[in-house]
């Protein structure tokens, strides 16, 4: 969708949670691939991820999130934290044309149980790291990566 096309801005911030998910070696990492039956535009990349809903905790959300568009199934802790893990963007949402500001915490996944598997609005992708420059992402995912990579090379 191009700018132009960005009927109106919400006002509100948006409170998302995403999930980084790599390989054993670190050398590939879990993104979804969005439909046209997504909110985002068709085509784009991002994490596992979507809004935390009321009554929800961050952790509460990313598990759920990475089982709805992934089917991993994750305990609350083996969900981390790490240094510089919170992004903010303007994203726009492909239902109505609205700007939306969203602030995203995102988690890594230490562990996991289950088959990667899609669902109608993300199809599943295991990415090399080397290969992620050409991809149409959503804002902030490769900083996301390498803050992480980053963290876990100073620990």
């Amino acid at each position: 969708m191009a700018e132009d096309e960005v009927r109106n801005e919400i006002p509100g911030t948006m409170q998302t949670v995403g999930v980084l998910v790599f390989s054993e070696d670190n050398k590939k990492v879990l993104l979804v691939k969005h439909s046209q039956l997504a909110q985002n535009p068709e085509g784009i990349y991002g994490l596992p991820a979507g809004q935390i809903e009321l009554g929800e905790s961050p952790k509460e959300a990313a598990t759920r999130e990475l089982f709805q568009e992934t089917g991993l199934k994750v305990k609350e802790d083996d969900l981390e934290q790490f240094e510089n893990n919170f992004f903010g963007s303007y994203i726009i949402r492909t239902k109505g044309g609205t700007l939306r500001h969203a602030q995203m915490r995102v988690f890594h996944c230490n562990a996991y149980e289950g088959k990667v598997r899609g669902d109608e609005k993300t199809t599943p992708e295991w990415i090399e790291i080397a290969e992620l420059t050409g991809l149409n992402k959503m804002p902030n995912i490769d900083l996301a990566i390498n803050n992480y990579l980053q963290a876990e090379k100073n620990t």
